[in-house]
């Protein structure tokens, strides 16, 4: 823990760091900002867009199409949250719906608009935390917000986020948590 706050005076996690075992005390420890500089993790993320970018291609599973095709009327306005490298979103665009897609992920974001055009599929793709959506009231008739929920930090925040999807929607807007 020397290590840390010589390296940053300003701790940047509120409990204690976690304690490191014996075998493993020759690694460096450093904070969670410098880890999201280091250039090893910097590939694996490459490689986790890759990977992600791969499994787009796959489609929807008949269930997610069916969820949200009950709950939607034919054509209408799918806020995709978390979509990482489009599977979702691809879907929904083919079934004929008119798709916002936001990710707190540039790499993901890239993958998900390069295979949009290569399936001339039209989804509005963005680079956006959900913490930080802030769409006019009714634009969207419906949210599809599956697996990156626990991703939202706090409880506070999952709340947040959730009201914000809430105020985008028409009322009677249909959120789909998955």
């Amino acid at each position: 823990s020397d290590r840390r706050r010589r390296h940053h005076p300003r701790r940047h996690h509120p409990r204690r760091p976690r304690r490191i075992p014996s075998h493993r005390r020759t690694r460096s420890v450093r904070c969670r900002p410098c880890l999201w500089r280091d250039p090893r993790r910097r590939s694996r993320r490459a490689a986790e867009v890759r990977e992600y970018a791969r499994l787009a291609g796959r489609g929807l599973e008949p269930l997610e199409l069916d969820t949200v095709s009950r709950h939607l009327p034919p054509g209408g306005r799918l806020l995709d949250v978390g979509c990482g490298a489009g599977r979702e979103a691809f879907g929904f665009a083919r079934a004929g719906f008119r798709v916002t897609a936001i990710d707190l992920a540039p790499g993901m974001i890239a993958a998900a608009r390069a295979g949009a055009a290569r399936e001339g599929l039209r989804v509005d793709f963005r680079v956006e935390s959900v913490t930080d959506l802030d769409d006019a009231p009714g634009s969207y008739d419906g949210a599809y917000f599956a697996v990156s929920y626990q991703h939202v930090p706090g409880r506070a925040r999952r709340i947040d986020a959730l009201a914000r999807i809430g105020r985008a929607l028409v009322p009677g807007g249909v959120l789909v948590l998955v």
